[in-house]
This record gives structure tokens, sequence and C-alpha cells, in this order.
């Protein structure tokens, strides 16, 4: 059986249903009920990390938030709001379901690893990308112009994605970034190691 979140012109399926309502209940159960404001110290340690894996080559996916970080910490700056974005008719769609359609740039690394040009992802952010970053290109960005993804060209594996591909398991593209950061990982430590009995 197909689902929305990997055929674009095909209506919320049965699976995504079932995986969406899943996933609001354990949110509801689990999440913390107290109002999260801003945090300097996540912000330094998560830049620091940012930071240290540009500076060491190491592969980066950042999810909604970390999206954000990521081309902040290379000096780019935020919508704070996105309402501007939309109109009555292109109603800012707020769902864990797969929901809202974005085009995947035609050359980025992120088509290569998504393998399509177009999917619906699903929608939880208030902010989003403004200015860009330091060789920070984009890789994906709804019909309105929001940014929904971006990559570093000059590094092997940077992405930032605005949706939350963890809620979407039952999508094969979406799980497609997690093999490919679990394949670049694997790489990059398979090459550390031998550097390292190179040198005994």
């Amino acid at each position: 059986m197909g689902n929305g979140a990997d055929n674009p012109g095909q209506r919320n399926t049965l699976p995504d249903w079932v995986v969406g309502l899943l996933l609001s209940l354990f949110r509801m159960v689990f999440a913390t009920r107290s109002i999260q404001g801003y945090d300097p110290q996540r912000d330094q340690m998560e830049t620091h990390m940012i930071q240290y894996a540009l500076y060491n080559g190491l592969p980066v996916m950042g999810i909604c938030r970390g999206a954000q970080l990521m081309n902040v910490v290379l000096g780019g700056s935020l919508h704070q709001k996105i309402e501007h974005f939309y109109t009555e008719e292109t109603n800012n769609v707020r769902s864990i379901l797969p929901r809202k359609s974005i085009t995947v740039s035609h050359r980025s690394h992120l088509r290569q690893i998504l393998q399509t040009g177009s999917c619906v992802v699903n929608a939880l952010h208030d902010q989003s990308i403004k200015e860009l970053g330091d060789d920070i290109g984009i890789s994906a960005i709804e019909n309105t112009g929001v940014v929904q993804a971006i990559e570093r060209r000059d590094h092997p594996y940077f992405i930032g994605v605005q949706w939350h591909p963890e809620y979407m398991p039952q999508s094969n593209t979406q799980q497609n970034l997690f093999r490919s950061l679990v394949h670049n990982a694997s790489v990059r430590n398979h090459c550390t190691i031998e550097r390292q009995m190179g040198r005994e």
C-alpha cells in the first residue's frame, strides 16, 4: 500500500493516519507541559557541536530547530514568524501528518538522497530560514517561498530539514535521510580507523 508521504498527488492513506494518531498520542503522553523559553546553554552546546563537526568533516543532519541553528551558526538569520508567507488560499498547515508539498532542488545532495524532486512533509514549525549562512544553499522549498531544507556545498554531509522525518517511519523516501546519515557516518568512521592503523 502506498502512502501520501511518498506520493505527492495522493491524499494521506491509512498508514499515514495510523502513524500520525500513534505519534500524536505519544507526544501528548510524554511531552513536557512546561513552556520552554530561550535556553542559552543548549544553544551554546549545540553551536559547539556543529562547529566541531564542520571543522572535522563529520556528517550533520539537523531537524527543524537543528536546521535553523545550522544556518545561524554559519552567519544566517531566521524569520521569527512565517504567517506573512501564507494567504487564505495557502493556509499555513501545522500537522504531524505529511500535508505540505515541497520541491527539492534538482542539483542538491538532498535530491540524490530522497531520490525524488517533490514530496509531502509534515509541518510543526513557527520559524523559518531567512538569510542564508556562508556557503549554505537551499535544497528544498515550498511554493510560498518558505525554505524547507538547506545544505552546505563544500561539506560531504551537512543537511538541515525543516520538517520531521522521524515522524514519518511509513515513508521510504524520508527514511532515506537516516540511511544516508548512518552510511556517511560509517564511511567517515572507517576512514578514521584506517588512518589510525596507518600510523601504527
